[in-house]
């Protein structure tokens, strides 16, 4: 007999999962990626998941409350010199130490938030 084991869900699984389901919703295809797949990344952050459009030359990375901030800064400088946008979704409460550890890398911030169970997102802010 087999036991059907389900992982529970995390918050970055959840937010991937809306930013999923924008790229779909603009008609493009994301990748769900991790950044080690991408690119030679810092051994801190390469298992850091992204989902990758083509179509809009971006990639987006969801952190959780512990992934470490400061490290994506090279990450940035890396994915622009192969033609490619980071956007960086941290929750509201770790927006500040965002924009602190990444001031003047080229990528962009977004906050997200849970509410009644869904995730909103905030507009980009450029640290």
């Amino acid at each position: 007999m087999a036991v059907a084991v389900a992982e529970p869900n995390t918050s970055v699984d959840f937010v991937t999962g809306a930013v999923v389901a924008n790229y779909r919703a603009r008609v493009e295809h994301p990748v769900e990626v991790s950044l080690a797949e991408l690119m030679e990344a810092p051994k801190s952050v390469g298992a850091i998941r992204g989902v990758m459009s083509h179509a809009s030359h971006t990639v987006e990375v969801v952190l959780d409350a512990e992934s470490a901030i400061h490290e994506l800064g090279e990450v940035a400088w890396r994915l622009e010199r192969d033609g490619l946008h980071l956007n960086v979704l941290v929750s509201l409460d770790r927006l500040g130490e965002a924009h602190a550890d990444l001031r003047g890398t080229p990528c962009t911030l977004q906050g997200w938030w849970f509410d009644d169970d869904d995730v909103h997102f905030a507009g980009f802010e450029i640290p």
